[in-house]
């Protein structure tokens, strides 16, 4: 009887997700692609520049270095995010993910700035393509971590 009370609990912990974790690397995938982007950005033409959001312009180089960007931090952060967990590796790098584009679309909300705005500057296509690159970019860092972390158990 005792055994039966203390493997639920020990499966509990296993299986928890990891909150802290998680807002931590979301917390640090946003500071990181502020701290990226801010530099480079200066380098290629960009529609958040004043008086740009009214010019005809080819911003693609910009759209194409933020959604890179966006899944290589992503990536990096979601393996990094993974590294002490022992399952559940996806779901963790989906919030990771997920918590960073909500906390992207807050920054986006501080006055005078509007998400609507952001998403008419970027275009739907390619608001979506970078913020789901994110997302992407977590989960997939975070399953990459989960798999070598398989392939070290087996050994």
């Amino acid at each position: 009887m005792t055994n039966a009370t203390v493997q639920p609990r020990m499966a509990m912990t296993v299986d928890r997700l990891r909150w802290g974790r998680i807002v931590i690397a979301a917390v640090l995938l946003e500071a990181a692609l502020i701290a990226a982007a801010v530099p480079l950005l200066s380098l290629v033409d960009n529609p958040f520049v004043a008086g740009a959001a009214g010019a005809p312009g080819d911003f693609t180089s910009f759209f194409v270095l933020v959604t890179v960007a966006c899944f290589g931090f992503g990536a990096l952060f979601g393996w990094w995010m993974a590294r002490p967990l022992p399952s559940r590796f996806v779901l963790h790098g989906a919030l990771t993910g997920a918590a960073a584009t909500a906390i992207y679309l807050a920054i986006c909300s501080i006055p005078p700035n509007t998400v609507a705005a952001v998403l008419a500057a970027y275009g739907p296509f390619w608001f979506l393509l970078a913020n789901g690159a994110r997302i992407g970019g977590a989960v997939l860092g975070a399953a990459y971590r989960g798999r070598t972390a398989e392939r070290v158990s087996r050994s």
